[in-house]
């Protein structure tokens, strides 16, 4: 897992960010606004070739938190990626920008 290049990481995101639906999600009794669930991401990209299973999946989310180019919407600072629906994760869009303006 902590063999991903970080551009590859950056696309990625990028594409990610086009194919997940982003909206308001209800946790905790507290809306969060353009977010996205964990189970979502982790169809999204065994779907798109992305990842060749779940596992794989969770495996590329667990990087893109480690990168910073997604946070968990509750504990900002969680590392682990969660295959759930109540998993509510967001992009760091001032991240991807600053992570692609680099190159």
């Amino acid at each position: 897992p902590d063999d991903f290049d970080a551009d590859e990481l950056l696309a990625l995101a990028h594409r990610m960010s086009d194919g997940v639906e982003l909206k308001t999600r209800d946790l905790l009794l507290k809306p969060y606004r353009a977010c996205f669930r964990g189970s979502d991401a982790v169809a999204w990209m065994v779907r798109q070739g992305e990842a060749v299973d779940d596992r794989s999946a969770v495996n590329l989310g667990e990087a893109l938190l480690r990168a910073g180019l997604i946070n968990h919407v509750v504990r900002k600072s969680q590392r682990s990626f969660a295959d759930r629906s109540k998993a509510l994760y967001r992009f760091a869009f001032a991240q991807l920008t600053r992570f692609g303006a680099t190159e």
